[in-house]
């Protein structure tokens, strides 16, 4: 990650002029190298920038399964940036082009899924992550499965239905560790954090962000670290322990406007209100 870190304004500029003199293979394949590296330490437009041109050269091209690819981390980038309606619209794009390559549309589905929990679509989410599970069941995609778990839960717990939210969650949390995936680990302990948090159950709110805290630290996964620093300090305010909530709140300010993030506003606002 480092060595991406230093090279990252050469790498995007790779990415242009590539695209400027026709290596449209280069193109499209450079962004969705650099994905992991985009979601880990720069989820912000220079990632949209970036799977945006990975697409237009995936279209000169004519091949369909790059565009299908592209669209799917533009969807991502785009989510990341809290664009959710245009990340749906790519997102849906990709399934219409998996669906005439004859591709299994599961990851797909999946993300329509994570977008449509995060515009407060909770009915048709379940309905599309079901049909994400259906899909990984049939294909035996144990990540799909744990993403997919992972992905509903929310929506299940928006509408009350505690309980499947958190089975929902520890089926995911053990399909991540069997994987030795500490990044999906994070993302299930972050959820499960909210979960107890919606139910004001804050001291088990606390004991998972925690968790999922260090993990995002380890990783270096800056979003996802603002976001768990957010949940602390919302447990942190509910059981009186008003300084540290501050702490967390100004940590989690720090870093989204270093990374541009649109809920750097939000923030501020929950300062405010302290």
């Amino acid at each position: 990650m480092n060595w991406y870190e230093t090279e990252f304004v050469n790498l995007l500029a790779a990415c242009r002029q590539a695209a400027e003199v026709g290596e449209d293979v280069v193109a499209w394949q450079l962004p969705i190298v650099l994905r992991t590296f985009f979601q880990l330490r720069r989820p912000t437009t220079d990632w949209v920038m970036a799977s945006e041109t990975a697409v237009a050269a995936a279209r000169r091209l004519g091949d369909a399964h790059a565009e299908a690819i592209t669209l799917r981390s533009l969807g991502a980038a785009l989510s990341y940036c809290g664009a959710y309606e245009e990340s749906l619209q790519r997102n849906r794009e990709a399934l219409s082009v998996s669906r005439e390559l004859g591709q299994d549309e599961g990851w797909c589905l999946n993300s329509i899924g994570d977008c449509l929990v995060s515009l407060g679509r909770f009915s048709e989410a379940i309905d599309q992550l079901d049909q994400a599970l259906i899909a990984a069941e049939r294909n035996d995609d144990v990540l799909l499965t744990a993403h997919s778990l992972e992905n509903i839960a929310p929506a299940y717990s928006a509408l009350k239905r505690y309980d499947e939210a958190i089975g929902s969650l520890q089926q995911s949390l053990t399909i991540f560790r069997d994987l030795g995936s500490a990044h999906g680990e994070a993302l299930v302990l972050d959820k499960l954090a909210n979960t107890y948090l919606s139910r004001q159950r804050f001291k088990e709110a606390v004991h998972f962000a925690s968790q999922a805290l260090s993990l995002h630290e380890e990783l270096g996964n800056r979003l996802s670290e603002a976001d768990t620093l957010r949940i602390l300090a919302r447990a942190f305010k509910n059981i009186g322990r008003v300084a540290e909530a501050r702490v967390h709140w100004l940590r989690a300010l720090v870093t989204l406007e270093d990374l541009g993030h649109p809920d750097a506003v939000d923030v501020r606002g929950d300062l405010l209100g302290l």
